[in-house]
C-alpha cells in the first residue's frame, strides 16, 4: 500500500498534496507528525503514476478519494533538465547534511550520486518523458522530490 500527505482541511483543494511515500517504512521515516497531515492510502499503481509523473494529483475529497488527472505532455530540453537536477540534488543535500543518522540516508545519498552522474549530454531531446520516467527506462532507481523525507 502507497500513501499521499495532504495538507489536512483542505479537501477539494489543488495544489495541496504535501509528500508521497511508497510503504509504511517510508512513511514513517518522512519527518513529519502525521497527526498534522491527512494521510490517504492509495494502490501502487497509483503511486508509481504519480511518482513517473504521468498522472498528477488535482486533489482530495471529504470521503478520502483522490481526484488523478493524466499528465499530457512533459518535455525537457538540456537546460531545463539540467536546472531539474541541480534543483532535486540541492534539496536531497539539504537532507543528507541535517539527517545523517536517518534511516533512509543511504538510498537518498545514492539517489543523489546517480542524479549528478547523469549525463545530460548523452540524453536526446526533447525528453518527452520525466526524469523518473528516463531512470525507470534505464532500470536505475527512481525516487520523486515528494518522496524526500
Amino acid at each position: 500500500m502507497a500513501y499521499f500527505i495532504f495538507q489536512p482541511n483542505k479537501p477539494d483543494t489543488q495544489g495541496v498534496l504535501f509528500k508521497i511515500a511508497a510503504n509504511d517504512i517510508d512513511l514513517n521515516n518522512l519527518n513529519i507528525n502525521k497527526n498534522d497531515y491527512n494521510i490517504i492510502k492509495d494502490t501502487e499503481f497509483n503511486f508509481e503514476s504519480v511518482q513517473l509523473d504521468t498522472q498528477e494529483i488535482i486533489s482530495y475529497t471529504t470521503t478520502n478519494t483522490i481526484v488523478y488527472k493524466p499528465v499530457i505532455t512533459i518535455s525537457y530540453n538540456e537546460l531545463s533538465l539540467d536546472n531539474y537536477i541541480k534543483n532535486f540534488s540541492k534539496k536531497i543535500t539539504e537532507f543528507l547534511n541535517n539527517n545523517k543518522n536517518h534511516l533512509l540516508y543511504s538510498i537518498w545519498e545514492s539517489y543523489n550520486t546517480q542524479l549528478i552522474s547523469t549525463d545530460i549530454k548523452s540524453i536526446t531531446y526533447p525528453l518527452n518523458m520525466s526524469l523518473e520516467q528516463y531512470y525507470k527506462s534505464q532500470n536505475l532507481i527512481v525516487l520523486h522530490p515528494l518522496q524526500l523525507p
